[in-house]
């Protein structure tokens, strides 16, 4: 009987101990260096920590996550407002499956081909797990040293950003 008790304890202290670490979040979050990727569109190549020294903010969308679009919609409005600026840069990363239907989107949308990426199935997996994306897209800013400083940030926050550092 006393064996069997010794037996129990241990396989709950041992399910235990595996459950803390499963639980552990790896995703970025508020004051940790971007995880770095490289995406590219018809026009350039981006990757987060190519952009030291401006502030950058990137947008997550997909198609089946209506808000992640109107999100990323408005935030293309709002840094088409505000490029000329210098002091901002934006990227819209799409993590659909398809890439034709993130191309007609872009295209229905009328979203900028310029600051549109496509990340493909292998390079979105990576990115939903280093940025612990799951079900809800959003959008992370990151500093001109390469740290996240907000997750999605409101426009008027933005807005807020450029007036101060212009």
């Amino acid at each position: 009987m006393r064996k069997q008790l010794i037996i129990i304890v241990l396989l709950v202290g041992l399910l235990s101990v595996t459950y803390g670490f499963e639980s552990t979040s790896t995703a970025a979050s508020i004051g940790d260096k971007a995880p770095a990727f490289n995406v590219r569109n018809a026009q350039r190549t981006f990757a987060p920590n190519n952009h030291k020294g401006h502030y950058t903010l990137v947008a997550f969308w997909s198609s089946e996550d209506a808000q992640s679009r109107i999100n990323a919609a408005e935030y293309s409005r709002w840094y088409q407002r505000f490029k000329s600026t210098n002091i901002i840069e934006y990227a819209a990363i799409n993590l659909d499956e398809d890439p034709v239907l993130y191309h007609e989107i872009v295209r229905q949308d009328r979203l900028p081909d310029e600051t549109q990426y496509y990340a493909g199935r292998a390079l979105a997996q990576n990115i939903r797990a280093t940025y612990g994306i799951s079900g809800r897209y959003g959008a992370v800013l990151i500093d001109p040293n390469g740290r996240i400083v907000a997750i999605n940030p409101a426009k008027s926050s933005l807005e807020a950003l450029t007036i101060t550092q212009s």
